[in-house]
C-alpha cells in the first residue's frame, strides 16, 4: 500500500507537520532551510543557521530601525519598513508595492 504524502516527502500526510512542503522525517516533513538542525517550522532564522539556543539564530537577532523585520533579512535595515515588503516602505497605507527608494 502506498504512503499518501501530497508533498513527496515520504511522511504520511496524517503524521507530517508541514504536510504542503516538502521536508525531511527528521523533522516531521519539515524542511531545515538553512541546514542547521532546526526545522523551519520552529526556527526563528530559517535562511540562516544558527543555534538550538538561540532558537535557530547564529546571534542575537538585531532589528535596528524596529520594524519587526530582523537586519539579516531586511532589504533597507536604516529605514522602518515593513514585514509584508521586507523592510521596505509602503508609506501609500499598505498597497504591497514598495516606495521607489526603500
Amino acid at each position: 500500500m502506498a504512503v499518501l504524502t501530497k508533498s513527496g516527502d515520504g511522511v504520511a500526510d496524517y503524521l507530517d507537520k508541514c504536510p504542503d512542503t516538502k521536508g525531511l522525517t527528521a523533522f516531521g516533513g519539515c524542511p531545515d532551510t538553512d541546514g542547521d538542525g532546526i526545522s523551519d517550522n520552529e526556527d526563528e532564522c530559517p535562511n540562516i543557521a544558527g543555534t538550538k539556543a538561540l532558537k535557530g539564530c547564529p546571534e542575537k537577532v538585531v532589528d535596528a530601525d524596529g520594524d519587526g523585520v530582523p537586519d539579516a533579512d531586511d532589504v533597507n535595515a536604516r529605514r522602518k519598513g515593513t514585514a509584508a515588503t521586507m523592510g521596505c516602505l509602503d508609506a501609500d497605507g499598505g498597497d504591497g508595492v514598495v516606495d521607489k527608494e526603500c
